[in-house]
């Protein structure tokens, strides 16, 4: 079946995830499983044929995590006129790695935040996950990566929600 028009796709290359939230939409599907290469630049190269598509978005579990991630941006920042976003827990950015997204030229990262900093560890299954993310967003500004917070509500964060905006300020 031939689509007539494809705006954006949305691709979870890998489930595999270096946090263990509690909340998790994937966490019964979770293991170290990841599409191949190979089929994702298929996919790829399908979408590019749409003069329409304008984005393409990787996720996951947690997609930094997948070997070809770089190469797979690349990929897509090759294109003109497509934009490339990504989903990102925030927690394992390395500096080496946000050099080469801002090299890349990115156009979105989206991190995780759920809550105030004994929320977010107990949350996300790590009791460090709150302070790598603070210094991940900051290593992210220094590279000029345009970013933006995402926040799952729980029954845990609700009545945290002014302290993630003042956060995001």
């Amino acid at each position: 079946m031939i689509l007539p028009e494809l705006n954006s796709i949305s691709l979870d290359i890998t489930s595999r995830c270096n946090l263990q939230c509690s909340f998790c939409r994937n966490k019964d599907v979770l293991s170290n499983k990841e599409l191949e290469r190979n089929f994702i630049v298929k996919i790829l190269d399908d979408a590019f044929q749409y003069e329409s598509l304008k984005r393409i978005h990787f996720t996951g579990g947690e997609p930094t995590l997948h070997p070809d991630f770089i190469e797979l941006c690349r990929i897509v920042k090759s294109r003109e006129k497509i934009a490339l976003s990504v989903s990102s827990n925030g927690y394992d950015l390395s500096m080496n790695l946000l050099h080469d997204l801002a090299d890349l030229g990115i156009d979105a990262l989206s991190i995780s935040l759920n809550g105030n900093e004994g929320t977010q560890n107990k949350l996300t299954g790590r009791q460090n996950s709150y302070s790598r993310l603070r210094q991940n967003i900051t290593t992210i500004n220094e590279n000029s990566i345009s970013y933006g917070i995402r926040t799952t509500l729980t029954p845990q964060n609700i009545g945290q929600m002014q302290s993630i905006v003042e956060f995001c300020e």
